[in-house]
């Protein structure tokens, strides 16, 4: 007859074995997605462009232009005299997917440069979308850090900015006749940064 301390433990010793063999499963299924969209892209088109300045010896000053192109002089110029010739505001087109909204930063100064070490300041830069305002009237540029505006593209599928800005003219600076331009050497451009939201 067998002793029941030893049945016990030949129970013990089947059932630890029985669990050590029992094997265990789980399933789950993950999912993979993506979103198509249509790159977003920017064309600049016009260069803002403050026509012809002439200047006495003695002058200081302003020349503001608008983002609908029209030059005036800012209060307390002297000197100088803006002929409303060949002026332009500088303009981007804007085309990307209908169904987001992209946000729109821009450089709120820059230089304008003779390539011969003068320079003049850029400041005051603004933005106004598909139509032109005076100047002071339009958007503000803050930085590319910090945009200022932003645009649905589906009210808008191809929206067209336009800039404009001031030209701080120290006094006498101009001292012979030269053509200043931001892509001149010592030039500073506006640099405009769209982004997808």
């Amino acid at each position: 007859m067998l002793n029941k301390t030893k049945i016990f433990a030949v129970t013990l010793i089947m059932g630890a074995l029985a669990t050590v063999h029992v094997a265990e499963a789980a399933d789950v299924s993950i999912h993979a997605s993506l979103k198509a969209r249509l790159a977003l892209s920017a064309t600049a088109g016009n260069d803002m462009n403050f026509g012809t300045v002439n200047f006495d010896r003695a002058h200081n000053g302003r020349i503001q232009i608008g983002t609908d192109g029209r030059v005036s002089l800012g209060a307390g110029s002297a000197g100088l005299n803006v002929t409303g010739e060949n002026t332009t505001p500088a303009d981007v087109m804007i085309s990307g997917d209908s169904q987001s909204t992209v946000s729109i930063a821009c450089d709120a100064s820059g230089r304008l440069s003779n390539g011969a070490g003068g320079a003049l300041g850029l400041t005051n830069v603004e933005f106004s979308v598909d139509s032109g305002k005076s100047y002071g009237s339009a958007t503000a540029c803050r930085g590319l850090g910090e945009p200022s505006e932003t645009l649905d593209l589906g009210a808008n599928n191809t929206p067209k900015l336009y800039f404009g800005g001031a030209v701080d003219v120290q006094p006498n600076s101009f001292l012979q006749n030269a053509d200043y331009s931001t892509a001149n050497g010592g030039g500073d451009p506006i640099r405009v940064r769209l982004i997808y939201q």
